[in-house]
């Protein structure tokens, strides 16, 4: 059986592919880091969804912001 994330990155690869075939970039390969970065842009927008919606909360740290707690907004 094939996951819901695994779905998405085949039609992720397969998005991104076939844009550079349409631009007539040969090979039409997509790198891992073009894949990985295209797949972080899309989480952060979702979690930036979620924040706004207020799904989530972010608990800043002293530290760097990647080291900030997410938390679950559970509805009662």
């Amino acid at each position: 059986m094939i996951s819901d994330l695994e779905k998405y990155i085949y039609a992720k690869l397969d998005s991104m592919q076939t844009e550079k075939a349409n631009a007539n970039v040969v090979p039409n390969l997509v790198t891992k880091g073009e894949l990985l970065g295209a797949i972080s842009k899309d989480a952060r927008k979702v979690l930036n969804k979620m924040f706004v919606e207020k799904k989530i909360k972010i608990h800043p740290t002293k530290d760097a912001p990647i080291n900030d707690f997410v938390e679950l907004v559970k509805e009662n």
